[in-house]
């Protein structure tokens, strides 16, 4: 790719629960703060009930430092879905909840743009 000379891949994390779990410097279970985890990717694996993983704390929007509001990713009954994202928790610590547990695969990565 231009521009970069590698690419590092990021951690998967399957998540096994159905309540909130923190990311801090891209670990899992661990609060963390704006601007030091990068979401990779979001893998939500095919469900007889479609599932879906939500990010309820981690990013901006245009009327809040840390927007609560909530992002869904929906599943699918049929096949995986996959969504390569490289997105830097500039809001806040980031936090998702997945409403099946094993089915969604969370990517991420410490950062080094802590600002």
């Amino acid at each position: 790719m231009a521009g970069y000379s590698s690419a590092t891949p990021g951690v998967p994390t399957i998540i096994s629960v159905t309540t909130a779990l923190n990311f801090g410097a891209g670990v899992p279970g661990v609060a963390g703060v704006a601007s030091d985890t990068i979401l990779c990717g979001v893998k939500i694996r095919a469900n007889g009930t479609a599932a879906t993983l939500t990010i309820t704390s981690g990013f901006r929007s245009d009327v809040a430092a840390n927007d609560t509001t909530h992002y869904v990713f929906d599943g699918s009954t049929t096949q995986d879905m996959w969504w390569p994202l490289w997105w830097l928790n500039s809001g806040g610590g980031l936090t998702v909840v997945a409403s099946v547990a094993y089915m969604c695969i969370v990517e991420t990565i410490a950062s080094t743009f802590l600002i």
